[in-house]
């Protein structure tokens, strides 16, 4: 008898939302919901290397997800000596490798790594130490 009543309800619901979306639940157990999450951790501080002309080689350890795993890639970003945001480094894009090299103009500069996954970013890292291009 519940089930019938909750089959009318929900084709009720439907009929109200002509091409909207309607849900349903059915109760078929009993006890708590529990759902689990995955924390993302923080990005490592990258260490910077010269390269040729004015490019800086960026490297990190990879980051984790608090109960183990890994993010899919991680977005580079460098900074002012003075820790000013100048730029997205390394092609602005999630990175699947742990390292990459920067082509920086002039200056000295810093560097994070933030960890992504899909649209979901962790924690981005402490700025790295200067480093002049």
């Amino acid at each position: 008898m519940q089930r019938l009543a909750l089959t009318l309800v929900v084709a009720a619901v439907a009929v109200g939302f002509p091409g909207g979306a309607a849900a349903g639940w059915s109760l078929l157990g009993s006890g708590g919901g529990k759902a689990k999450a995955k924390t993302l951790n923080a990005g490592n501080v990258p260490t910077l290397t010269n390269g040729t002309g004015h490019n800086v080689s960026v490297s990190w350890a990879a980051s984790t997800y608090a109960n183990g795993g890994s993010p899919q890639g991680y977005l580079i970003k460098r900074y002012t000596s003075a820790g000013v945001f100048a730029a997205n480094a390394c092609g602005g894009t999630v990175i699947t490798t742990l390292s990459c090299t920067d082509s920086a103009s002039k200056g000295t500069w810093k560097y994070t790594v933030t960890p992504a996954t899909g649209n979901w970013r962790g924690a981005e890292s402490a700025l790295s130490a200067a480093i002049s291009a």
